[in-house]
């Protein structure tokens, strides 16, 4: 059985953005075809390619991102990498956030509501932009999870004492006596 290196809430959250990723490749499925059903005869089928293109792209980047870090989770790696992980997930999270904008714009132009009996348009705008939003959110939690270092598992987590020994000034270092905080004179 493989084992697991990172804190388990850390891989649940992971999980979580899988479940929101699949909420915003509906969404963005449905919205292309939507676009490309609405077609007539002689327009051009790259209309709909070009206006969800970035959307495509981000939705695809951050499921290769979640896969990297779950894959990671599994090879001791991820402590190691959690500083590659961050950017990237800066860049997702700025990716998604104008994605959200853009389908709840798109939704409010073709009407709000919910129609159980069929999907329309707007409700395909309404799921991306919700599955982007929630993947944002994940985003904004894993940067702080993986900010904060809570990346370790608990077992690799030790007790983290006081320093006896005060940080070297370029004065020389001293020593403090146990029992005594350390503090560092400017």
């Amino acid at each position: 059985m493989a084992k697991l290196h990172i804190h388990p809430i850390g891989f649940l959250i992971m999980l979580l953005g899988l479940v929101c990723w699949v909420i915003a490749l509906g969404g963005l499925a449905a919205a292309t075809n939507f676009c490309t059903k609405r077609l007539t005869k002689g327009d051009n089928k790259l209309d709909c390619s070009n206006a969800y293109q970035q959307d495509w792209w981000a939705i695809f980047f951050e499921l290769f991102l979640l896969c990297a870090m779950i894959g990671t989770c599994f090879l001791n790696l991820f402590q190691r990498a959690r500083y590659v992980y961050l950017p990237y997930l800066v860049m997702a999270t700025g990716l998604l956030t104008f994605s959200t904008k853009t389908f709840y714009t798109r939704s409010f132009d073709y009407g709000i509501g919910v129609n159980f009996k069929q999907v329309t348009e707007a409700d395909s705008y309404t799921a991306a932009g919700v599955g982007c939003m929630f993947l944002c959110m994940v985003n904004f939690c894993l940067m702080i999870f993986i900010g904060l270092g809570a990346a370790k598992a608990p077992e690799q987590q030790g007790f983290q004492g006081v320093s006896t020994t005060a940080p070297a000034t370029g004065l020389g270092s001293t020593s403090v006596p146990s029992g005594q905080p350390a503090t560092a004179a400017f």
